[in-house]
């Protein structure tokens, strides 16, 4: 999914992650995410390519579990391109 992130000085931060926990205490918000990359940490070109490898994976899946997988890597690809997008 995509977070963004205010920092006591009022600073917007973008973050695109996956998996994990939220969770919300005292105002206080904790995150503990499977992966966690904030926008400028994000290699555009990288995740291209990684969309480019889900795509031909879709077109090559042979049964149920290797299109779910295909379509979740096809998801974070274009998650993280959009995050980067909006640095």
């Amino acid at each position: 999914g995509r977070a963004s992130i205010t920092t006591a000085d009022g600073t917007v931060r973008r973050a695109a992650l996956s998996g994990g926990v939220l969770s919300v205490k005292g105002g206080v918000v904790s995150v503990a995410a499977t992966t966690f990359e904030y926008a400028e940490d994000i290699d555009r070109r990288r995740a291209e390519r990684a969309k480019e490898r889900a795509e031909e994976a879709l077109k090559s899946a042979e049964d149920e579990r290797a299109l779910r997988l295909a379509k979740a890597k096809l998801e974070r690809a274009l998650l993280r391109m959009n995050i980067a997008d909006e640095r």
